[in-house]
């Protein structure tokens, strides 16, 4: 499989914005006031894994059990 970065739909969307990969997010008092930087601690209980399908890990042995 290719990695995306040096796909050719990676090159070209890299292309595209070249000009504003590299910056900063602006930052600006008014908008800090109304949208708060999340803490580290918190980001990771948003983006931690989850089971999207609970019981689908408990049916994949059973198959694997049946199949043996």
């Amino acid at each position: 499989m290719e990695h995306y970065k040096t796909s050719k739909v990676g090159r070209e969307t890299a292309r595209k914005y070249a000009d504003i990969i590299e910056k900063e997010r602006p930052q600006t008092e008014s908008s800090l006031r109304r949208h708060p930087r999340m803490t580290l601690q918190n980001r990771a209980k948003i983006f931690s894994p989850f089971a999207a399908l609970r019981g689908y890990e408990e049916q994949i042995a059973e198959v694997e059990k049946k199949e043996r």
